[in-house]
């Protein structure tokens, strides 16, 4: 879920490279913190089924099967779900119904009822990993379709439009930048803006909107144990600009102040996700 909530509000700013970056952190550890929990399933399972059935009885050892082939289904499940709710985020609604009802429907129960007749219970368990592989075969095959080429690195998973990120933009980032820096770097949105077509009052007030909500990450993290990092994108669209402010500190919400700083905003967006600040901002 907290996916399909980030990969919303980068699809809506057209951040490509924030998209790629959220969605290989998202894979990454959806898979290896379930496939640490399916191996723990898997070498738990006797234990787990003699909560219920007698370690004795011919059902028991069937049992234990069961688990250990539904387990190796679980990390697959998790990257579908991953998938799933970034195709919904990023509008691909059809890609999403598809994977869905192979996910959750289609594929397994097409797998159960041959593997039953050859295999019995076993292959009715056997089912889900092997629905859940051919799941993730189709959405290959999506984006080989959408590619126009073999899908062998994650941007070719992204079902993004061609022309997707392709307004004008301007970035910054604080990690290491000293104060000088980070003031020639909201000079230099102001000038973006300005640029771009933006009255000079408007465009300087939103550098000294930007400038007043970053010294207060800033304060906020120098009292922080861990290293905060912060980012600011803004972007020139058809009718408006676009700015979103990013920092991994405290969750506190700055839309009051933004609002405050910049009364030209026609729509102010925070959220807290992933252990990260989102101030979304449309001028």
């Amino acid at each position: 879920m907290s996916t399909l909530l980030v990969v919303g509000v980068l699809y809506g700013e057209e951040d490509r490279t924030g998209i790629r970056a959220l969605m290989k952190t998202a894979l990454q550890t959806g898979a290896i913190l379930v496939s640490l929990l399916a191996a723990v399933l898997f070498l738990a399972a006797p234990q787990l089924v003699g909560l219920y059935i007698e370690p004795g009885h011919e059902a028991f050892s069937m049992a234990v099967t069961c688990v250990r082939i539904f387990a190796f289904s679980m990390p697959l499940h998790v990257i579908i779900n991953v998938f799933m709710n970034y195709l919904q985020g990023t509008r691909n609604l059809r890609k999403s119904h598809v994977s869905c009802i192979l996910n959750e429907l289609v594929a397994v129960v097409g797998c159960a009822i041959p593997f039953g007749f050859l295999f019995g219970v076993n292959g009715v368990w056997l089912a889900f990993p092997v629905g859940k592989a051919l799941t993730l075969l189709v959405i290959a095959l999506m984006a080989w379709h959408d590619a126009k080429k073999v899908p062998l690195h994650l941007s070719d998973y992204l079902f993004l439009p061609v022309d997707f990120d392709s307004s004008p933009s301007v970035e910054m980032e604080l990690q290491s930048m000293s104060s000088e820096e980070i003031s020639n770097a909201i000079d230099t949105m102001k000038t973006f803006c300005i640029d771009e077509g933006m009255e000079q009052e408007t465009a300087s007030q939103i550098a000294g909107a930007i400038s007043k909500l970053l010294a207060d990450i800033l304060q906020g993290s120098s009292s922080s144990r861990n290293r905060v990092s912060a980012d600011v994108r803004l972007r020139r669209t058809e009718k408006s600009f676009l700015i979103r402010i990013r920092d991994s500190g405290k969750s506190k919400d700055r839309s009051q102040a933004a609002r405050e700083l910049l009364p030209a905003c026609a729509s102010v967006h925070y959220v807290n996700t992933m252990s990260t600040n989102y101030l979304h901002l449309i001028v």
